[in-house]
């Protein structure tokens, strides 16, 4: 965070890297929810959002102090301080695809 250019970027990263945590929460919760079911009350969309979750499991299920530290390797291995400080369009849909 400290490399990154300007109060937007630091402002954007903080952000992205909370909401990612966030939702990564609400789904991890939802999947743990639906595994208690009966395999008989899995609906269809359930049954995708489980396979979902399983093939993505690194991503979701491990614990939040783990997704926290790979989100922030993560901005750190792509390099932060490249990005284009006026250019905050491409910045921010640049984090988006990685979250």
């Amino acid at each position: 965070m400290e490399s990154s250019k300007n109060d937007f970027e630091r402002g954007f990263l903080v952000e992205c890297i909370w909401k990612f945590l966030i939702f990564s929460e609400i789904a991890k919760s939802l999947y743990e929810n639906i595994k208690t079911k009966g395999l008989y009350a899995i609906n269809t969309d359930e049954n995708k959002f489980l396979e979902y979750i399983d093939s993505h499991k690194n991503l979701f299920l491990s614990d939040f102090s783990t997704r926290l530290e790979e989100q922030l390797r993560a901005l750190k291995v792509n390099n932060i301080t490249e990005i284009e400080s006026g250019n905050n369009n491409d910045f921010r849909l640049t984090k988006q695809l990685q979250t």
